[in-house]
């Protein structure tokens, strides 16, 4: 452990989070849940962490209903990390639940190799499929709430345990 290194390293992930809660992420509310569109773009691992940060997970878009939501919204981008990876099992799971994939929208495709996250993209004006990506490049998420989020660090699980539910009454999205 490098403690000059460590200590560069924190204050970068705090403004990297103030970042992204200063700036006007296109925050979109369905189904009583938050969704947090990025406008900074990281790897993978970097997006989970940032969203943790936030008490939230990526995004889960596992059903039908989920990506006709996703349809209706008018976001700016083209791309976007979301919570599915194969990180370390055969299989794609969601690193909110480990549940396996429910739902794929026909445009997907899940099948290249050494690629193990998961990529919102999409396939034409508001449309989305989801393909494969490298986990290293660098492109803007999708954060939404989350009860229980598993992160894989060091080749173990760990959750932070947290609780996001909304307020009773409150829109959950209202950060002012």
């Amino acid at each position: 452990m490098d403690p000059e290194r460590d200590g560069r390293l924190f204050p970068s992930l705090i403004s990297i989070v103030f970042l992204i809660l200063s700036i006007d992420t296109g925050r979109v509310e369905t189904r009583g849940t938050c969704h947090y569109f990025s406008i900074v773009k990281k790897n993978w691992t970097t997006a989970l962490d940032i969203c943790m940060g936030m008490s939230m997970c990526l995004a889960d878009f596992d059903t039908l209903k989920h990506f006709e939501i996703l349809d209706t919204l008018k976001v700016n981008h083209t791309q976007y990390w979301f919570g599915l990876n194969r990180h370390f099992q055969p299989e794609w799971e969601y690193v909110s639940n480990n549940h396996k994939t429910r739902y794929l929208p026909p445009a997907h495709n899940l099948k290249k190799p050494n690629r193990n996250c998961g990529l919102l993209r999409a396939v034409r004006k508001r449309t989305y499929g989801v393909n494969s990506e490298h986990c290293e490049q660098e492109k803007m998420f999708v954060c939404a709430e989350s009860v229980f989020c598993r992160q894989k660090k060091e080749l173990t699980r760990y959750s932070s345990g947290y609780n996001t539910l909304p307020r009773p009454g409150k829109s959950s999205c209202n950060r002012r």
